[in-house]
């Protein structure tokens, strides 16, 4: 099921690309750019279509929790295009080594709720605070989060953690930095 979102989200922004990149080198060839002519309008059609960094959110470092490849991957991407370091993990157990190996400042955790393995991305920021007490937690989840709450699975009153949020998936990059910026 989430895959099928995380297609649904990917695959028009492949045919954006597509088409930015076509006309591009349509320009190219119109106009008889230099490389570095060309790179430049290249860079300018990407930025315009993924807008610019978020000063709020860019150069943050953001710890994500997603067990699915597919939908870490596209996380990632749409976290690096905000400006911003991932740490990528794709267990609990990973994203708990990574935060004690960790040298530098981690500003936000992003933990999916409920992993493949059993696990529960709240379990694994739990630890994290204990850890880091200071990082805040966004929790994602393809289920909404009045579900999440009625089965006993996601309750704030429960959680010690200064700052959470929950956001669910699909979401937009629109969307992400907005609930980013509530927490950082």
């Amino acid at each position: 099921e989430e895959k099928a979102s995380t297609r649904s989200l990917h695959r028009p922004h492949q045919d954006n690309l597509l088409q930015e990149w076509q006309q591009a080198r349509k320009t190219v060839e119109s106009l008889q750019l230099t490389y570095d002519e060309a790179i430049e309008r290249y860079r300018n059609a990407l930025r315009d279509s993924f807008g610019e960094f978020n000063p709020k959110v860019s150069s943050k470092t953001i710890l994500l929790l997603e067990d699915d490849t597919n939908i870490r991957t596209l996380l990632t991407r749409m976290l690096e295009r905000s400006g911003c370091a991932v740490l990528q993990a794709a267990g609990g157990d990973d994203a708990t080594a990574i935060s004690e190996n960790h040298r530098g400042r981690i500003d936000l955790m992003i933990a999916d709720v409920i992993l493949r393995d059993g696990a529960r991305g709240i379990e694994t920021a739990q630890r994290l605070i204990q850890l880091r007490p200071d990082v805040p937690v966004l929790f994602i989840s393809g289920y909404p989060e009045e579900q999440l709450e009625n089965r006993g699975i996601l309750n704030p009153a429960k959680f010690p953690f200064r700052k959470t949020a929950f956001l669910q998936k699909p979401f937009t990059r629109a969307a992400l930095e907005a609930r980013m910026w509530d927490l950082i």
